[in-house]
């Protein structure tokens, strides 16, 4: 590196706001002294550097107790939740330097709340439980792809309160990918029937790719009695059955409610599927 080069990493580094006393009093050491300077320079550059890509929780906790004491915050759990609440990232950074358990009831939840990704990642950083409320199956139902998979990145369990069932019901397909990829039941609690109760074909569709039990639950007696061509359709070709005594004991099957309800299309595929069987 050039004396020049040096120099102008320097003066780089030093037009940061409140940097330049690093190098405050020097000025004649340019002139006088340019090895002396260049080296001054190169440590201030080196120190900077440093300074300013700290990571998060790199703080000591004595170093965030000074610093949140010039705020006037005492460290607490109480604390905590009120940053989170505000969204206060630099003062949630320092409360957990200070030892506070990301864990501490209401920090995660009020992030959630919030819907704010940086904040739920910042907790889940520092040891938050993903699994201690139903966090995941919270997010499904809403249909937050960029919390769902962040929760599922820091493990989260695909299973716990039923996610998969909540964006099936309303209709989230890259969710509902996303949930089967990480292990989430096909068949637990019975998404294909919240996905055929409302009419989503093509959640439908994905669910049955994936192995659901298109006998699980009546989806066909469900799909025959909202008049779903598409829906009795898929059934059927991935294994539902058409005729079933337990069906018929509970009013007639599928084809009775396509007929009681006056889907007659429906009717009739199902109809067609019966002769067959």
């Amino acid at each position: 590196m050039t004396q020049y080069s040096a120099w102008r990493l320097c003066a780089d580094v030093t037009t940061e706001d409140g940097d330049r006393h690093l190098v405050s009093g020097v000025t004649d050491m340019k002139i006088r002294s340019p090895f002396r300077f260049l080296i001054l320079c190169m440590v201030s550059a080196l120190s900077m550097t440093s300074i300013h890509s700290a990571p998060a929780g790199a703080m000591g906790p004595k170093v965030a107790k000074k610093a949140l004491k010039q705020r006037g915050i005492k460290p607490g759990r109480e604390e905590l939740v009120k940053a989170v609440e505000e969204n206060n990232k630099p003062v949630v950074e320092m409360l957990l330097d200070t030892g506070i358990d990301a864990n501490s009831t209401g920090a995660l939840e009020k992030a959630f709340d919030a819907e704010s990704e940086p904040m739920v990642r910042l907790l889940l950083n520092r040891e938050a439980n993903p699994n201690r409320s139903p966090f995941l199956a919270t997010e499904a139902q809403r249909g937050n792809l960029e919390l769902v998979s962040l929760l599922l990145k820091f493990g989260a369990d695909p299973n716990l309160e039923k996610p998969l069932v909540n964006a099936a019901r309303e209709g989230h397909l890259q969710i509902a990918r996303i949930l089967m990829k990480n292990g989430a039941d096909r068949n637990h609690g019975h998404p294909l029937l919240g996905a055929v109760e409302n009419g989503h074909t093509a959640m439908v569709r994905l669910l049955l790719e994936h192995g659901a039990n298109p006998n699980q639950g009546r989806p066909l007696v469900i799909a025959a009695e909202n008049g779903g061509v598409e829906i009795v359709k898929l059934l059927l070709k991935y294994g539902a059955r058409a005729a079933s005594m337990t069906d018929k004991d509970r009013g007639g099957g599928a084809l009775g409610m396509a007929r009681k309800n006056g889907h007659d299309e429906v009717a009739r595929i199902l109809l067609k599927a019966e002769t067959e069987e």
